[in-house]
């Protein structure tokens, strides 16, 4: 998969016909839903590449910041063969960030290869390209991911409880039900509040 701009296809496309007219219109490169952060890596060099995947990319404040960018992974050979990223670095593993219009390229490699690396720069691109905080998102997120956490364990919890109980009281089964509804509506709050926090609103086209 590679992240070549439309415009670069017509390119090609037109390289064999006549050269356009003074009045023929040009083609206008689509705009990206999302910035884009390329991971490229080779998974068969080992420096740098286990302290990316175990620790930098497992982190909670980089798994849920991912959800504002459109993510790809390449292998370098993948990425050598894009008009953009061959360009974008030369180290392995590195990040690549590609903003909407894909005029704007920023790369992360060598020392910058860091949680703190890796987020400060998710924020920096996540201003230009969207309205709000994208910590303060981040934080509420991983909240809401707790809570989630939370009621399946106390889910777990019910269902042992019920298990272990042959004869059931009708008080028992009074409090089961309750603690259910409870639980059901924790998680409809928690579903409501992760998708309100998911919706990342971009800033004006100008």
């Amino acid at each position: 998969m590679t992240v070549t701009t439309p415009a670069d296809s017509d390119a090609k496309a037109g390289a064999a016909k006549d050269a356009p007219t003074d009045d023929a219109a040009t083609p206008a490169i689509k705009r990206a839903d999302k910035p884009m952060l390329v991971y490229i890596a080779d998974p068969t060099a080992s420096d740098g590449f286990d302290k990316v995947e175990k620790i930098v990319l497992t982190d909670d404040k980089i798994a849920v910041g991912c959800k504002a960018f459109a993510c790809i992974r390449m292998t370098p050979e993948q990425a050598a063969q894009d008009a953009i990223l061959a360009k974008a670095g030369k180290e392995t593993p590195r990040f690549v960030f590609i903003s909407a219009d894909y005029k704007s390229v920023e790369v992360l490699e060598g020392s910058k290869l860091s949680i703190g690396g890796l987020f400060g720069e998710m924020k920096t691109q996540f201003k230009k390209h969207y309205a709000g905080d994208l910590e303060k998102n981040v934080k509420a997120l991983i909240k809401v991911l707790s809570e989630f956490d939370k009621i399946s364990n106390e889910r777990s919890q019910l269902e042992e409880k019920k298990a272990r109980e042959e004869k059931p009281s009708p008080a028992d089964q009074n409090e089961w039900k309750k603690t259910a509804e409870e639980l059901a509506t924790r998680e409809k709050e928690a579903n409501g509040e992760r998708d309100r926090l998911l919706k990342f609103e971009p800033k004006p086209v100008v």
